[in-house]
Formats: structure tokens, sequence, C-alpha cells
């Protein structure tokens, strides 16, 4: 799921003729404005707002000046999550609203970005991010209705055979959305959305926690933090202590010591 394109642009007077895209372009305005037009209406698109242009939409622009983050999601990815939200084997086309002026949409755009430009990046945390944004401006900024929306609720025991294996294979550097969900006996974006809805967590941020109360088990030994870095599944020594930190506000050499 991690194929997807996506790039910062920043525009000075620019005026785009009419033209289409292929896949879907979702971008999030963060400086200036952009004039837009599509066949139905014209736009200032302002910081805050999220544009979408839908596969062969004609659209142009006129003499804007703005900065956009944008991401463009392949029509089979989003048919993809589309169908497992509607339990469909087979769907018309999905179009998204044309703008979303939503906080939390906003936010998981954001995080989604931020995620692609990590140094730390991986392909579940990717993977997981995508999901997240897609699937929500899916349900709620799209030609999907609510009553369309088939819930397949799980329970947290459900996902207990997955647990085990995150613990047999926490050395694993990339453990994969792919990997959980074959576990679980689900699709992805199901096993995404199902295990975030009983843990409250993505899958890649319990992965990520699951490592670090490995290190903690680990720093009752006698093992050098690289050692520990390397059984707990961390790229090397510094991510490990970079991300300990950041669940425990302290570094592992500390609690090494109170320990000892």
């Amino acid at each position: 799921m991690s194929d997807i394109f996506y790039v910062n642009n920043n525009f000075k007077n620019v005026t785009l003729n009419k033209h289409f895209h292929e896949e879907y372009t979702i971008s999030l305005v963060y400086e200036g404005a952009h004039f837009f037009a599509n066949e139905k209406e014209k736009h200032k698109i302002v910081p805050g707002i999220i544009q979408v242009v839908n596969p062969y939409e004609i659209h142009t622009t006129n003499n804007s000046t703005w900065s956009h983050l944008n991401i463009m999601p392949t029509v089979s990815l989003v048919n993809s999550i589309a169908k497992d939200i509607l339990k469909k084997d087979s769907l018309e086309t999905i179009h998204f609203n044309s703008f979303i002026n939503d906080e939390k949409a906003s936010y998981l755009f954001i995080t989604m970005f931020e995620t692609f430009e990590s140094k730390e990046i991986n392909d579940l945390a990717v993977d997981n991010a995508i999901f997240d944004f897609l699937d929500y401006i899916l349900k709620y900024h799209s030609t999907i209705k609510e009553n369309q929306i088939i819930e397949d609720k799980k329970t947290t025991k459900s996902f207990s055979s997955t647990i085990d294996f995150i613990d047999a294979n926490i050395r694993d550097l990339n453990i994969s959305l792919d990997d959980l969900s074959k576990n679980a006996g689900l699709s992805k974006f199901h096993f995404s959305r199902e295990f975030k809805r009983n843990f409250g967590i993505s899958p890649s941020h319990f992965v990520q926690i699951k490592k670090v109360n490995k290190v903690r088990e680990l720093l009752k030994t006698d093992m050098s933090l690289s050692t520990i870095a390397y059984e707990s599944g961390f790229s090397d020594q510094s991510y490990m202590i970079k991300v300990f930190r950041k669940y425990s506000g302290y570094t592992p050499s500390l609690i090494k010591k109170v320990s000892s």
C-alpha cells in the first residue's frame, strides 16, 4: 500500500489550462490561495482546506500563488479500502467531495505526511497512516453513504494470535500490515480498522510499544545497548534510545543504572 506518490509543492503566479489526472489528487493548502475551477464550480482554496481532484475531473488553476502538501493515491488503492468498508466485491468509481473543511481530516493528513517524511520510516507506519486518512474521508467525505457502511466488529480475543506473532517476531525490523492481517485472517484494511477500535492505537503504534517493552526487559540483563537494540527490533542504538525516551521520558541507560 505504501507505493503512493506525495510532494510538498510551492507555486508562484501559476495558471494551468484544462487538464485531468488518472489518479486521485488530494492536497492540503498551508499558505497562500489556490484559485481553482472544475466543471461545476469555482473556489478560492485557503490554508486548512483539503482539496480533492477525482480521476478524469477536468479542472484549471487561475493565476495562483500557494503551497500545499499533496498525495496521489491510485484508483485501485481507494477502491480496495471502499470495498472493505462496503463489504462488496465490485463498486462504481468513488468520488470524494471536492473540498473538505474538517479538523480531524486535516490532522490525519498532516500525520500521514509527517510519517512519509520521517527518517525512521517503516512500511507498517506508512500503511497505517495512509489507511487512517483514506478510511476517514471515504466514510465522511465521499459518495459513500452512512447507511451503506457495513460494520464487522471483532473483539480483543480475535487478535490474541496476532499479539503472539508480534512477540515471536519482535526482532524483525519490518513487521508489515500484510503479515499481521494474514495472521488474523482479515483483509489489511479490516484488520487495521478493528485493531485500532479494540486497542485504541494503530498496529504500528502497538508494535513500537512492544519493542520498547522488550528493551525494558533486556535492560535487566548484562547486554550492551547495541545488542538490546538488535534484539528488540530497532535499526540502531540511537533510534532505540529516541523511541524509548518518547514513551518513558528518560533514556535506557538511566534505567540500567537504577536497576543495577
